[in-house]
């Protein structure tokens, strides 16, 4: 019995040594697996992020240049005429005369500008910008020497409206959509340089021996600097550090300058010299669209990085993120857009038949521009291909609404043709829809910025009317119908390029010109009368129409 209870006295003894080893066992090694989780809990409070990615900055002064077009929008008014003198008696403005004739017209436009931005947070962009550009300009009316007033048609007959330089200072107030893409609005001050001009040739204003009646100068040209307010805006968008590329758009107006256009008349069976003073109002409003680089002095988004060094991980090690996986712009996408739409269109007159006789245009003016700016919105949808790391290409269509009248008042036929003098009559071209098919090439600037190039097939709808209520009316012509309207839809070639920014994942906003080339469509209006001296009419006349067009887009991609 006592040898049974010093076995088990041992026994105990032994198993007790054992559990208190097994707990000092137990308890080391939760100690360790607490101390392990405590550091690997240390270890997850350090940032496993790569540093923060440079901030890009906006601030700072900055130069650019840029190219694109201005379109002018440009009324001349005749107010009243005042004679002076013997030879001629006194002139007056005729009931219902035209008395005010667009010269309208679209010029490429070259510039630089420059500025000051300020990053005031981390999505708000204020600033301050100047810009000068240079464009020739110019429109001139054929046959037309002053509005309604010996508007006869006649080869020697001329005058225009020609825009030189521009320049504006203006405040700038942008968003960032992102760290490097923004939208901007702008607004300010504006000046615009520009000249009119009146000629005349013969036979009013040629060298006439006595008796015979002559007018002179035989050109008078005014030149005036306006100054005007003018507003905006655009998109710009970082392609590396220092460097911003943008697309703009502005509308200028001006106001209205009157001047005095004097002709001396010399000659005639009277002596003696008769001043003809014919006072005028010029308004002028400009449309201006440009893509443009620029470079911003100072610090770049890595040195911005470099000077703050609070955003440096204070403690731990830094861990190198993995680089981001490539853009790709490879897919389906869909968009819409809004800008302008300018048309340059030329009226030729090609023949005319009065009571089945060919009209004698020898000395005629048979030429005519009617010129229109106007805002177009459309859409537009295609496919790129993500074709080499820095190449992309792909196909795309568009189609665009741009409803926009030009009108030549006094004009009921072609050019050169009838020429009335009376504002209820007039040739129109009204301007619809627009459509295109076209192939694009682009090259990555940046991961995130595409320029491109495209070209391809366009389409543009458009009316033709001549309107002759006043003309056709009077008992000598007594023509019918008043009203003839003609359509055409032209097939026709476009060119352009712009840049793409991509903005997120699958979200593209874009600047784009293009101009485009419709050819010439050949017209015809029949009129015909039972009273007076010209009973049937027969006008032969070509609308030969180009168009500018700038839109910005924003589009989505329907895959990654």
């Amino acid at each position: 019995m006592i040898k049974s209870r010093l076995k088990l006295r041992v026994l105990s003894l032994a198993l007790g040594g054992v559990m208190r080893k097994l707990f000092v066992g137990v308890t080391a090694l939760a100690w360790c697996c607490a101390a392990v989780s405590a550091h690997a809990a240390d270890q997850r409070a350090v940032p496993l992020k790569a540093p923060p990615v440079p901030i890009a900055t906006w601030s700072g002064f900055y130069l650019g240049l840029d190219a694109g077009f201005q379109s002018t929008r440009t009324d001349l008014t005749l107010i009243s005429i005042a004679t002076v003198g013997g030879v001629l008696g006194p002139q007056t403005i005729p009931p219902g005369g035209a008395t005010t004739l667009p010269y309208d017209g679209t010029g490429a436009r070259l510039g630089a500008f420059g500025g000051y931005n300020w990053q005031a947070s981390p999505q708000w962009v204020f600033g301050a910008e100047a810009d000068f550009g240079w464009t020739d300009n110019k429109t001139t009316l054929n046959g037309v020497a002053i509005p309604a007033f010996f508007c006869c048609a006649n080869i020697g007959h001329s005058s225009y409206v020609q825009t030189n330089w521009d320049a504006s200072v203006r405040g700038r107030a942008g968003f960032l959509v992102t760290p490097t893409f923004m939208v901007y609005l702008t607004g300010g001050v504006a000046w615009q340089r520009f000249e009119t001009n009146s000629s005349c040739g013969a036979p009013f204003c040629a060298p006439v021996p006595p008796p015979g009646v002559t007018f002179v100068p035989f050109s008078i040209t005014n030149a005036f600097t306006k100054t005007g307010y003018t507003v905006g805006g655009g998109i710009e968008t970082m392609l590396w550090p220092n460097w911003f590329l943008r697309a703009s758009y502005r509308y200028a107006e001006f106001g209205t300058v009157s001047f005095d256009v004097t002709n001396a008349v010399t000659g005639g069976v009277a002596a003696g010299t008769t001043l003809i003073t014919s006072t005028m109002d010029l308004k002028l409003r400009t449309h201006t669209a440009s893509f443009g680089v620029a470079y911003k002095f100072g610090e770049s988004a890595a040195t911005a990085y470099a000077a703050d060094r609070s955003a440096m991980p204070v403690k731990g090690p830094i861990y190198k993120a993995p680089p981001a996986p490539p853009v790709s712009w490879t897919g389906f996408y869909l968009g819409l857009d809004v800008g302008l739409r300018s048309t340059h269109t030329d009226v030729i007159t090609t023949s005319a038949l009065e009571n089945g006789v060919p009209r004698d245009f020898t000395n005629f003016a048979t030429e005519e521009p009617l010129n229109k700016t106007s805002i177009r919105f459309g859409s537009y949808a295609g496919y790129n291909w993500h074709a080499a790391p820095l190449w992309v290409v792909g196909i795309e269509v568009d189609a665009g609404w741009a409803e926009r009248d030009a009108t030549l008042p006094g004009f009921p036929f072609s050019p050169g043709f009838n020429t009335s003098g009376i504002a209820i009559d007039g040739l129109s071209v009204k301007t619809t829809w627009d459509a295109s098919a076209r192939g694009r090439i682009g090259y990555l600037l940046s991961p995130t910025v595409l320029g491109y190039v495209t070209g391809g097939a366009a389409w543009l709808h458009y009316d033709v009317t001549s309107a002759c209520p006043g003309l056709c009316a009077l008992p000598i012509f007594a023509l019918g119908p008043f009203i003839i309207s003609n359509s055409a839809t032209r097939t026709g070639w476009t060119v352009g390029g712009g840049f793409e920014a991509l903005l997120w994942s699958r979200w593209f906003a874009r600047g784009e010109y293009r101009y485009a080339d419709f050819g010439t469509e050949s017209f015809t209006t029949v009129r015909t009368g039972t009273l007076g001296l010209i009973t049937s009419v027969v006008d032969n006349f070509d609308v030969k129409i180009r168009t500018h067009t700038f839109k910005f887009g924003l589009a989505y991609k329907f895959t990654d």
